[in-house]
């Protein structure tokens, strides 16, 4: 992999991590808004050449501190190509990333960007509209000179990028049909076990997709109310909620069963004792610890055993700690149409906010791989 092309993926795995207003209260706000301009306007096919060159400027910068960028042609006295940097690296870096990119193969074969001056103040090209243009070159201007944090221009730049994917992304999820449990669970689980992004909120969704199942179908559960899933971050203490699950009894509002589920990390004693706390103060009488996560030791899981021995003697709440997979099959054994459990999850893929368009790329591509 290339220098430019790990500086690239570096910037936008860390732009994954960012809200796309992150850097708001961080950047000069002229800085921000000519950034927006340009972003904005290639996310709505124009102008795409001109974030293009940007970014190759940008990343050009960032490896070779000392070259002007201003001199983007090979021709000019100190100058390097743009054009070959671009065609290499930025232009298929994009293509391949589901962002705007120049179909042509470089921003430099637009012709308003071509001209053989460097980009500055006098620079001939007719870029149009005005604003787009004085704002290429104020920031062109900014990252020769280096007014700006170069990495945090690229990765804000990147952030806008993703935002504007999500928001148009006409991404169409793969809906599979198969009525084998196996299948069903172990394409689910293959999806948070190596999705690129995302992952820890796909086991919760899909918990929730079996549970929207079973209040539909299963006698025990048709007179309770399941409750929208709050946002991933939401605090329990803000939301009074107990658990990334709960339901309640219909009419009434009383939560009786609870669901916290843990990703990637095994059932702890503190776990546990955590759950305990939230029963005593609580009217829930089944709270499932379920996790992604291979079980304890045999005396962590004693130790457990007891805990939720005292739980269940002292305040009247059955604690029950298994793996998600496992339960997952359990439930769809409880089901007449196990397709519609796929069918919930890739609703709650599509209407999720916190899943990246990278996550639903990868669904589509292992429904294709092993359906």
């Amino acid at each position: 992999m290339s220098e430019v092309t790990k500086l690239l993926n570096e910037a936008l795995t860390e732009a994954k991590t960012y809200d796309e207003d992150y850097f708001d209260i961080n950047f000069d706000p002229q800085h921000r808004q000519y950034i927006k301009y340009i972003v904005e306007s290639a996310c709505m096919a124009k102008n795409i050449g001109v974030y293009t060159v940007l970014i190759t400027l940008i990343a050009k910068k960032i490896i070779s501190p000392s070259q002007d960028i201003r001199l983007h042609q090979s021709g000019m006295n100190g100058g390097f190509s743009g054009r070959t940097l671009d065609t290499k690296e930025i232009t298929p870096f994009l293509r391949d990333n589901d962002f705007p990119y120049m179909k042509s193969g470089s921003g430099w074969l637009t012709r308003s960007l071509e001209h053989a001056t460097p980009y500055n103040s006098a620079y001939t090209g007719r870029i149009t509209p005005k604003y787009i243009k004085e704002a290429f070159l104020f920031l062109v201007d900014v990252v020769e000179s280096m007014k700006i944090n170069l990495y945090d221009c690229l990765v804000y730049i990147f952030c806008q990028l993703i935002a504007w994917r999500e928001r148009d992304s006409k991404l169409v999820l793969a809906r599979p049909h198969s009525e084998k449990l196996t299948n069903i669970v172990t394409l689910v689980s293959k999806h948070w076990k190596s999705s690129p992004t995302s992952n820890s909120r796909l086991p919760v969704l899909a918990v929730y997709a079996i549970y929207q199942c079973l209040v539909f179908e299963v006698e025990r559960y048709k007179k309770l109310e399941l409750l929208d899933l709050l946002p991933h971050t939401s605090s329990d203490i803000k939301t009074n909620r107990i658990g990334d699950i709960e339901l309640t009894i219909k009419g009434i509002g009383v939560t009786v069963e609870a669901v916290e589920i843990k990703h990637d990390i095994p059932i702890t004693i503190d776990i546990v004792k955590s759950v305990v706390e939230k029963a005593k103060t609580s009217t829930v009488r089944r709270f499932y610890i379920l996790s992604t996560k291979d079980k304890q030791t045999s005396k962590t899981s004693q130790d457990i055993s007891d805990i939720v021995d005292r739980a269940v003697a002292g305040y009247g709440c059955l604690i029950i700690i298994n793996g998600v997979e496992m339960t997952l099959e359990y439930y769809l054994r409880l089901i007449s149409k196990p397709e519609e459990f796929l069918n919930n999850y890739v609703s709650l893929l599509e209407q999720d906010s916190t899943v990246s368009y990278e996550a639903k790329q990868h669904w589509n591509m292992l429904v294709e791989k092993y359906v």
